[in-house]
């Protein structure tokens, strides 16, 4: 996965703790042309970025590594990709009825995983 690879390189990854991943995603994008980040670690990510995750899984304390990680792959001219879209809902329950919003999720609400 890091030695000779060839390009593109894309490297798909999700979970829910940026933490238990952020190690390998810098490893990864020195050699990567693309990561797309999902699940609940792309709220990390979102919100890094400034766009609204409202009530969504966050880590705070990742907030700092998340931006140092964007700045490095920009660096390198490795694309980071995030979810444009989300279906989200007020509360995490099967009944919960879901909306699909573009971009930035509203206050009050989550987003949810698959």
């Amino acid at each position: 996965l890091l030695g000779s690879v060839r390009k593109p390189y894309v490297v798909v990854v999700g979970g829910a703790k940026v933490s238990d991943k952020i190690g390998v995603l810098e490893n990864l994008a020195k050699v990567a042309t693309s990561i797309l980040v999902g699940g609940a670690m792309a709220n990390t990510f979102l919100k890094a970025k400034g766009i609204g995750i409202g009530a969504s899984l966050v880590q705070e304390d990742q907030l700092e590594s998340v931006r140092a990680a964007l700045a490095s792959a920009e660096k390198r001219g490795v694309k980071i990709l995030l979810p444009s879209d989300h279906v989200v809902a007020e509360r995490f329950a099967a009944d919960a009825p879901p909306r699909i919003v573009d971009t930035s999720i509203p206050d009050g609400w989550m987003g949810l995983d698959i």
